[in-house]
């Protein structure tokens, strides 16, 4: 059994090459096929989160309320099922974090996404108007085993969705015959954390949380100092290595210095600069 923890924030994790196809046999058939899988939903530690397989005679009209512009439901159900879950919440607290765990048996695979966002920690904090895709009480995500379908982001298009699904259905979870879903992890706002998977998550969101903290020290440092809400973010920028890969932290970091960038065009640097005040007096979270 191969196990993958994916720990980063991007909406889409499948690795590059996705879609091109190395087998012969005909996508239809590969669809039929994959029909037959059976889907198991495990029983979860938390009541108040709820998993939905495409086997649940509900998921079609709740996915269709789910997704908007640019995805398509029923091309979503159509090539990514049965690689695809939601995740519902229904209890009274915001989540700002959790993992889904995908097994396939037949290529006798497992994968636990993460998604974390921290930063809405922040914001229901502070008077910004804003917001990523943290869970609020009756609130649903559509995801996947590498993948958020998140339809803020352009690049989800139907002919997207079909690339992702012949990757899945071809090469990344191919041969699979039964699939069980379960919730790995949960991150509640007040700090609670449930799961089986609940030290992982809470590692990697706490060196998440870190990464925004220490960015949001830099730039209101830079700020009261003197200079610009530009120059800060320039300050603040991380070049990336000469060679492989960022560090996570350092990934984190940039991924929400972008975040704050887009916020300051839409709401102007003013509202940030009051934003960065704000969120310096914040407490910090602590997790249990």
């Amino acid at each position: 059994m191969r196990t993958m923890y994916w720990a980063g924030r991007l909406q889409m994790l499948a690795p590059p090459g996705a879609g091109h196809s190395s087998g012969t046999e005909p996508a239809d058939a590969r669809r039929r096929k994959m029909s037959n899988v059976r889907v198991e939903v495990l029983p979860s530690q938390v009541e108040t989160v709820r998993l939905t397989s495409t086997t649940d005679g509900s998921f079609f009209s709740r996915a269709e309320n789910l997704l908007t512009g640019t995805i398509s439901a029923a091309v979503a159900v159509s090539e990514l099922a049965p690689f695809l879950a939601i995740v519902s919440n229904q209890s009274a607290q915001m989540i700002v974090a959790y993992s889904v765990s995908f097994e396939a048996i037949g290529p006798n695979v497992r994968v636990s996404p993460q998604f974390k966002y921290p930063e809405a920690l922040y914001r229901r904090q502070t008077t910004l108007a804003a917001r990523d895709q943290e869970l609020l009480p009756g609130e649903g995500r559509l995801v996947g085993p590498y993948f958020h379908l998140n339809p803020n982001m352009p690049f989800f298009t139907d002919e997207y969705l079909r690339t992702l699904g012949e990757w899945l259905r071809n090469q990344a979870l191919c041969g699979t015959r039964e699939l069980k879903i379960g919730l790995d992890a949960v991150i509640f706002d007040d700090g609670r954390i449930f799961g089986p998977g609940a030290s992982t998550l809470k590692n990697s969101f706490t060196e998440h949380l870190d990464a925004v903290r220490h960015l949001h020290e830099l730039l209101f440092e830079s700020v009261r100092s003197g200079a610009t809400l530009a120059e800060a973010f320039e300050q603040a920028s991380i070049p990336l290595p000469a060679s492989g890969a960022p560090s996570m932290s350092d990934s984190y970091a940039n991924n929400a210095l972008n975040s704050l960038k887009r916020l300051a065009r839409k709401h102007g640097e003013k509202a940030i600069e009051l934003y960065l005040q704000q969120v310096s007096n914040c407490s910090p979270i602590v997790l249990h």
